[in-house]
């Protein structure tokens, strides 16, 4: 059905990437972590057996605005500023 819209046209809104930050038990402060970085800290903490899926879990988890803890580490989101 033609709606009389180019098809470039996008009616979604534009989805930014969350940030993730990362804070270790024995350090004070938070900081942001890439991708590849938290798919390696997630393997250190518990091993190669699953970490593709607690990943994808733990930015789940901060999607919702709450904060995971993974071994040793802890996550949260931080939406992206504008």
């Amino acid at each position: 059905m033609y709606s009389g819209f180019k098809s470039d046209t996008v009616f979604h809104k534009t989805i930014q990437k969350m940030k993730i930050l990362t804070k270790y038990t024995y350090e004070k402060s938070w900081r942001q972590t890439k991708e590849q970085d938290l798919l390696r800290i997630i393997k250190e903490e518990i091993g190669e057996e699953g970490a593709e899926g607690t990943l994808a879990y733990v930015k789940d988890v901060c999607k919702k605005g709450r904060s995971i803890t993974v071994g040793s580490c802890s996550f949260k989101g931080e939406e992206p500023s504008a």
